[in-house]
């Protein structure tokens, strides 16, 4: 189903047809529960010896300017996090509101890494806070938002452990290596598009911004790690901002609620000139501001969620005019994009969305029309195309550029 301005054309193939509701499988809880058991034995054998005394004065040490400074670095965090619903949503062709995407967005990206097991707690979230959305699209939106994410965050962290001052040992080499690796075969994914694949690939311009997006979350999420170490004792940001990477990483890897365990240990590894006492004080203040108060903020929105704006109105789609264009709408999952002019039959490929052009309508397109197409195509993410334009459409898109 794909959703545009206002009107839903209804498709009775396509991504989300296919898509099934995550299930909570034995063997994949059984793993995630070993790996958070095995990572709080290492930790508490780590910290054995701690003094707590120690720890509560760490904590208490905090200074009230430190607080102020990790709360407003969340908040820039949370805003960038929020986009990246906004994104998928768009180029999904949902209908869901920007405003609403990234509230809903930031709000289930705040409970799923608080509880863990993201695909499943993350889809439960956005179906409760968008009510117009079904299951399956709800978990379709997840699927994209989490896997871009953790690719995007595999090639800066392996870009960020080869380049700081924390990736300074023999391996580096292959650090380097595996981001490039790992983001020339996303590209040429993305290019290529297979059609085995069970999902349609992200386009290029998409992943991009997702990967600007990116950045900003994980700056403003190590600044309000690094506001919160003691000043006498904090390394330069450059090895925080690597070694929250890596933990971050770990984390959600490991799928344990909040990343606890693998969070801490790769932290306590990564930044040994941090005494334990004061960097584990340091992760528990900034828990209870990047962990605990995001999910205090978007309960309220899922306990009661907003209702949509205005009611989607279902309408039929019309068949092209020319006979070539009805077989292609048969074949592929061609949608209806109102323009000023009317309408125009368009379908997304791998990194354009196509229009079919004179020979779906009766006349010549105006530049209106393709400022439409244009502008439609820029919110996907995707390049604008024209298929089979006769002589005076081309001659109005070579003069629009």
């Amino acid at each position: 189903m794909g959703r545009f301005r206002g009107m839903v054309i209804m498709s009775s193939s396509g991504d989300a047809a296919r898509c099934a509701l995550p299930r909570l499988s034995t063997p994949r809880l059984a793993i995630a529960a070993l790996v958070a058991g095995g990572c709080l034995v290492l930790l508490a054998q780590r910290t054995e010896g701690l003094d707590v005394e120690a720890l509560t004065a760490a904590l208490k040490s905090v200074a009230g300017w430190q607080w102020a400074l990790a709360v407003v670095a969340t908040m820039f965090s949370f805003a960038a996090i929020g986009q990246y619903d906004a994104l998928f949503h768009r180029w999904l062709g949902t209908g869901v509101s920007p405003r609403r995407a990234v509230i809903s967005g930031a709000s289930a990206i705040a409970v799923a890494q608080m509880a863990g097991l993201g695909l499943l707690t993350g889809t439960l979230a956005r179906w409760r806070a968008l009510p117009e959305l079904s299951a399956k699209h709800a978990f379709l939106v997840t699927q994209y938002v989490s896997f871009s994410f953790m690719i995007a965050l595999g090639v800066l962290t392996a870009l960020a452990v080869a380049l700081l001052p924390v990736g300074a040992h023999p391996s580096v080499g292959a650090f380097a290596a595996f981001a490039v690796m790992l983001a020339a075969g996303a590209a040429v994914t993305s290019l290529v598009a297979p059609r085995s694949l069970p999902l349609r690939v992200p386009p290029l311009i998409l992943m991009g911004r997702l990967s600007m997006l990116l950045l900003v979350d994980v700056l403003f999420g190590s600044l309000a790690l690094y506001a919160l170490l003691p000043t006498e004792v904090a390394p330069a940001f450059g090895i925080v901002f690597a070694a929250f990477l890596v933990a971050l990483s770990a984390g959600l890897l490991s799928g344990a609620p909040g990343g606890f365990g693998p969070f801490e240990l790769c932290l306590l590894a990564l930044l040994p000139d941090v005494p334990d006492a004061d960097l584990l004080a340091t992760v528990l203040a900034f828990r209870l501001i990047y962990y605990v108060l995001p999910v205090c903020a978007a309960l309220p929105g899922l306990i009661r969620p907003m209702a949509p704006l205005a009611a989607l109105r279902v309408v039929p789609k019309p068949s092209p005019v020319h006979a070539e264009a009805r077989g292609l709408a048969r074949l592929a999952d061609h949608e209806l994009l109102p323009i000023r002019g009317g309408h125009l039959h368009v379908a997304a490929a791998s990194q354009s969305l196509v229009a079919m052009g004179d020979m779906s309508t009766r006349k010549s397109l105006r530049l209106t029309d393709l400022t439409d197409l244009v502008s439609e195509a820029r919110a996907r993410g995707l390049s604008p195309a024209l298929y089979k334009t006769g002589a005076r459409s081309a001659s109005v898109a070579r003069r629009s550029g």
